[in-house]
């Protein structure tokens, strides 16, 4: 495996849907999880389900919420307090699930995959440029999450 050398500050990693091993480990290890989910009921599901294996057996309470490909910012709105609705329910309301904002259905976004160049470079101010402007910059001044609690969060300081 080769050594990343320079110096990081963030490390995203996109697991897709369900819950499958890969997903659970990758979110176990992480100091902070984003769910992404559109307003689909299937996208809803998923996002429920990731959560409560994650409240229920590896005791991660904290999660943020984007929401992506809607085309107004109540109607992510909306999914959020749907899911929050739903996770307050029946895990409790000791679990977090804060709203990180929404990138809207914007057809520069497949323009861009077509090209495989990122929206935010080819189109600088189309929507969900912006949006992804935004959410990046709610996520750098956001307070850092506690530190390492002994979880398998050790990988990543030794992986990097």
């Amino acid at each position: 495996m080769d050594h990343y050398t320079e110096a990081v500050d963030v490390v995203l990693i996109d697991t897709g849907a369900g819950i499958s091993h890969n997903v659970l480990f990758f979110n176990i290890a992480a100091q902070e999880r984003i769910l992404v989910v559109n307003n689909q009921p299937p996208a809803i599901a998923d996002a429920y389900a990731l959560i409560k294996v994650l409240v229920t057996q590896h005791g991660e309470n904290c999660h943020k919420l984007l929401v992506n490909g809607l085309v107004h910012s109540h109607e992510a709105e909306l999914v959020h307090r749907t899911l929050l609705r739903v996770t307050e329910r029946f895990l409790g309301k000791e679990v977090r699930l804060d709203y990180l904002g929404f990138i809207p259905y914007d057809e520069a976004v497949p323009k861009a995959v077509i090209r495989q160049q990122p929206v935010l470079a080819l189109y600088p101010q189309a929507p969900a440029s912006q949006s992804f402007v935004k959410v990046a910059q709610n996520l750098w001044e956001s307070p850092p999450p506690p530190r390492n609690d002994g979880n398998i969060k050790f990988f990543w300081r030794r992986f990097l």
